[in-house]
């Protein structure tokens, strides 16, 4: 019991203040954050900006590289328009007492001048176009191989989006984004 008495009469005598470990820890506190931030995460995060990756690099190089002039007097590359993207195509296929549907995505790009516009004002057409090739399409044929299926798949539909009045030819490149067979 002494003991206690002596602690405590110490503390009583003890002339520093409660309030400097509370001030120094929210002085510390943003200054560390700061430091570090400054110091240690911006140099790292310019260093990787600053280094295109062998991905960027190559996208970079596809959308400057001149692929041909397209009609309707195009930029060059095909990687110059924004990609436009179809979500959700539903179809039955064909075969199989036609119970089996597919469902895609699509994104297509095109380098004409007008892309973005023409397939704006073409969209149903092109909904009826991916449905129709779509529904024509079996199973089968899918399952055969289903890699060079998707390839097949995405070139004939682009040959036959391209083929639409109102369009003709704009899309240089499809893409299935998704492609599900329920």
């Amino acid at each position: 019991m002494n003991s206690l008495k002596g602690i405590l009469s110490l503390r009583k005598n003890s002339k520093g203040n409660a309030l400097i470990p509370i001030i120094v820890v929210i002085v510390a506190t943003p200054l560390l954050t700061y430091v570090m931030f400054e110091f240690v995460m911006m140099p790292r995060m310019k260093k990787m900006l600053a280094e295109p990756s062998h991905g960027e690099h190559a996208a970079g190089a596809h959308a400057e590289g001149d692929h041909g002039d397209k009609k309707g007097g195009g930029h060059g590359g095909h990687g110059a328009a924004t990609p436009k993207t179809f979500e959700r195509i539903t179809a039955n296929l064909a075969g199989e007492h036609r119970t089996r549907f597919i469902i895609v995505d699509f994104s297509l790009y095109g380098s004409h001048d007008h892309f973005e516009t023409i397939i704006d004002e073409n969209k149903a057409k092109i909904q009826h176009a991916a449905i129709s090739y779509l529904s024509s399409v079996s199973l089968k044929e899918i399952n055969d191989n289903r890699q060079a299926m998707h390839d097949k798949m995405s070139k004939e539909l682009k040959r036959q989006l391209n083929q639409q009045p109102g369009i003709d030819g704009a899309i240089d490149e499809l893409y299935f984004t998704a492609f599900n067979i329920q």
